[in-house]
């Protein structure tokens, strides 16, 4: 499980720059603000970060004045946010036995659907949050999130280290040679955000459940599809 220092690895500098914008923008609407957050710690779900989603969820809930308060004073603020680490840390250092969790079944998730990732940093942007979304739906995102959360913004080598400590093997993508041809039946499958650009409408028109979804949801559902098939 992710520990409370390496929580505080990744969300220490984007919280100071949350206070910086309070500065820099006092007249900023909290929205911004908070996607501005989520930016610096490169999510755009909190959802799947049950950290993130905590604290988020705590400054949602205050009252405008306390609100800035708080991102006036980034004294404070860090309290705060290590008051929810706590909670968090405490948690996540459950046994597995103490929390009811299936460890076999958990490497059996990850040997299933973390193979799906081709291995590429462009790919692992869209794919990571796709994870973390079915993780938790198989009731493994506290472990998903703590097993990701230390490599975080390290690059595809090191998301294949950590994986491969749990006996997931993704193969390292070669750059094809410059004029090579592509080779009989396969094909080139998009990237979810370029599958949405060109097929959305067409989708949403289809399909009316699928446009009640939320954009997140909507791409992560994309993202499996198409993970399928690249796999």
């Amino acid at each position: 499980m992710s520990t409370k220092d390496e929580l505080w690895q990744w969300l220490g500098e984007p919280l100071q720059e949350l206070s910086r914008h309070r500065l820099e923008q006092p007249e900023a609407e909290w929205q911004e603000r908070r996607v501005y957050f989520l930016e610096k710690l490169s999510i755009t779900d909190p959802a799947p970060y049950p950290a993130v989603d905590a604290l988020l969820r705590h400054l949602d809930e205050l009252p405008e004045d306390q609100r800035d308060a708080l991102l006036d004073n980034p004294d404070e603020l860090t309290r705060v946010a290590d008051d929810h680490l706590d909670q968090y840390a405490e948690a996540a250092q459950e046994t597995p036995e103490e929390a009811g969790f299936d460890q076999q079944a958990w490497w059996a998730f990850l040997a299933e659907n973390a193979t799906l990732w081709n291995g590429t940093d462009e790919h692992w942007a869209e794919f990571e949050p796709w994870l973390l979304s079915a993780a938790t739906d198989h009731g493994f995102g506290e472990a998903t999130e703590a097993l990701l959360a230390p490599v975080r913004g390290q690059g595809a080598d090191a998301v294949r280290a950590v994986l491969a400590e749990y006996g997931v093997v993704i193969p390292e993508q070669a750059p094809a040679e410059p004029g090579q041809a592509q080779e009989i039946g396969q094909v080139e499958v998009p990237t979810p955000t370029e599958f949405a650009d060109a097929n959305m409408a067409e989708l949403l028109a289809e399909d009316p459940e699928f446009a009640e979804l939320s954009e997140e949801r909507r791409m992560a559902l994309i993202a499996e599809v198409l993970a399928e098939q690249n796999h």
